[in-house]
């Protein structure tokens, strides 16, 4: 039986990693990607806007501007929108599409962004002038945006890479990761039937911060070279992926072995109490 729990334990382990690696990678490959990719080129379109509205702004408010206009939340959305055009359409010719809905909120957010950074008051008059500057270029972002993904989508018909976005799709598939969640919840079904309640819920805890361990530091630190060598070959640059989503998966796992310690120590504690009533009868 010990056997058996310590095979459990590993499997348990196993799914879980996998489960949370699955749901990071939708995220983790966005945001790389706009940040490195679109949010950088659309940035510097933003701050032609910015150096002509602004021109006697610090120059370490400007690079401040820029930096967050890179990581824009809505620039990420887009870009998230046309991974899942191309993911969709593998193998074939994709034409992006860009809602204006999208756009006019990429603007509102880029005007708040700048305003709040920039490092000086900003008028109504200036702010007016900013909008109208963006608004009048839009179709031109909007180019700028899909020729910069475009290249991105060009490999999915690559037969050198293409399986690549074959497991892309499969990993970040609401069926496939719905089945490594109820493949995951039976392993813990099992640990359970092995033991009494209160030692499997431990045993899970236990999974569950190692499991967090491989996201947020060993699987980081072992892909981060790997996959930038691999964005090199099939972006032709080197990008340097970003991990967040993965450490937050793995800052959450933590948090599940947590409550799973105190639901172990609740069982634990009615368990000796019960004991204790039995001894006393």
């Amino acid at each position: 039986m010990k056997k058996r729990m310590i095979l459990l334990d590993v499997l348990l382990c196993i799914l879980i990693t996998f489960t949370a690696a699955c749901f990071s990678i939708k995220p983790l490959v966005t945001k790389t990607i706009s940040t490195d990719m679109s949010g950088t080129a659309i940035s510097h379109q933003f701050m032609d806007f910015v150096y002509k509205e602004f021109p006697n702004a610090a120059s370490n408010d400007m690079l401040m501007v820029q930096n967050k206009l890179a990581e824009s939340k809505a620039i990420e959305n887009i870009t998230a929108k046309y991974i899942d055009q191309i993911i969709k359409n593998h193998g074939k010719t994709v034409t992006l599409y860009t809602s204006p809905k999208d756009i006019d909120h990429l603007r509102d957010e880029a005007i708040s962004i700048i305003e709040s950074n920039i490092g000086i008051k900003i008028t109504d008059t200036q702010k007016q002038s900013l909008q109208n500057m963006i608004d009048e270029h839009k179709d031109t972002m909007i180019s700028q945006l899909e020729s910069t993904i475009s290249y991105f989508g060009s490999m999915a018909s690559n037969p050198q890479y293409g399986f690549l976005f074959q497991l892309y799709a499969i990993g970040t598939s609401l069926l496939f990761q719905f089945v490594c969640v109820l493949l995951s919840i039976a392993c813990a079904y099992l640990l359970i039937r092995q033991s009494s309640l209160e030692k499997a819920v431990y045993h899970i805890a236990i999974c569950c911060i190692i499991s967090a361990v491989c996201l947020y530091a060993v699987i980081p630190n072992i892909a981060d070279s790997i996959l930038a060598t691999l964005a090199n070959h099939i972006l032709g640059r080197t990008t340097f992926f970003n991990f967040s989503p993965m450490k937050t998966a793995g800052m959450i796992l933590i948090i599940l072995a947590v409550i799973a310690g105190i639901i172990g120590l609740f069982l634990h504690h009615k368990d000796v109490n019960t004991q204790e009533t039995i001894h006393l009868a």
